[in-house]
């Protein structure tokens, strides 16, 4: 997920390092799905692990988090 693009016209799935989409020739978006993913989740701001709204400290670093 974290090195995934998924064109917005043709639904196709790319790398990460794509520009354009191989199947359609659309520009693909800049953000991967992990990117889009971390817009609506909380996460790490260390690590960028995904967790739980109510995590006080990040399970794969062990950072200590702010309450938002």
């Amino acid at each position: 997920m974290k090195k995934i693009k998924v064109c917005r016209i043709c639904g196709a799935v790319m790398s990460g390092e794509e520009d354009f989409c191989t199947d359609c020739g659309a520009i693909l978006p800049k953000e991967t799905l992990f990117d889009l993913y971390k817009t609506m989740h909380f996460y790490c701001p260390a690590c960028s692990t995904v967790l739980a709204d109510t995590a006080s400290f990040c399970p794969q670093c062990g950072k200590r988090l702010r309450y938002r």
